[in-house]
């Protein structure tokens, strides 16, 4: 998982990245983040960014609300706390 795309979501920072990059994070391309391989339509998709700030605003909303649903610390220790728990009442 790419540590550096989920504190840029999590500031706010617009992401266009490649598959590589969104590595492990659950993502939908064009909603929280965007995804390519083209080098075209990776400078396609930062140019209608700069240029649309709605496009802007809603991207940066839905990722930050990825982060804080899926990565932030709550359901991370709530996922290891239950996985604790599964393991102790199997034992």
């Amino acid at each position: 998982m790419k540590i550096k795309v989920l504190e840029a979501m999590a500031y706010g920072v617009p992401v266009v990245t490649t598959w590589e990059g969104v590595e492990g994070i659950e993502y939908e391309n064009g909603l929280h983040c965007w995804v390519g391989e083209e080098d075209d339509a990776i400078a396609e998709r930062v140019c209608l960014l700069l240029q649309d700030a709605t496009a802007r605003r809603r991207m940066r909303e839905a990722a930050r609300s990825l982060v804080e649903e899926k990565y932030s610390p709550v359901p991370v220790v709530n996922g290891m706390m239950n996985i604790y728990s599964n393991v102790a009442r199997s034992g």
